[in-house]
């Protein structure tokens, strides 16, 4: 009689966790972050859009945008919700222009009602000069 039962105890043991796995195993719904520079004659941002299958992992993303020029550490730019298109910018600052390096935007994973988003990352390289890749300085400076 104890046999029994303890087998119908580690039964429902495995059924359970059998269960509870198919309920947790779902993959997380993939998510993209693209980067890039938004050059303006008051000032630059790094603005993109967040992708998803998933609009629950879109709409409010949180977005982290950091820079950073090697050898230095990683420094932290500021941070955007995404709106319901996905799109995000993070300001650099009134009057501040992109010093060249790597601007990274990230979302880290997240569970949205119930539904796991992927952690996305977009990077984006800045040489210097403007986003729209025009001419670096004066067009009109004599030639050096």
């Amino acid at each position: 009689m104890k046999r029994r039962f303890t087998y119908a105890i580690l039964l429902a043991g495995f059924l359970a966790l059998a269960v509870g796995g198919l309920a947790t195993g779902r993959a997380a719904e993939k998510t993209t972050v693209k980067a890039g520079l938004d050059a303006g004659p008051s000032g630059d941002s790094i603005s993109g859009k967040v992708k998803s299958n998933e609009k629950d992992c879109v709409k409010g993303r949180k977005v982290k945008v950091t820079y950073q020029d090697a050898p230095a550490p990683k420094e932290t730019i500021g941070t955007d919700k995404a709106d319901k298109k996905g799109n995000y910018s993070v300001s650099l600052g009134p009057g501040q222009f992109a010093p060249p390096g790597t601007y990274t935007a990230t979302a880290k994973k997240v569970t949205v009602e119930g539904i796991k988003c992927a952690a996305g990352k977009g990077t984006y390289e800045h040489f210097g000069g403007g986003g729209d890749g025009g001419p670096v300085g004066d067009p009109n400076a004599p030639d050096v």
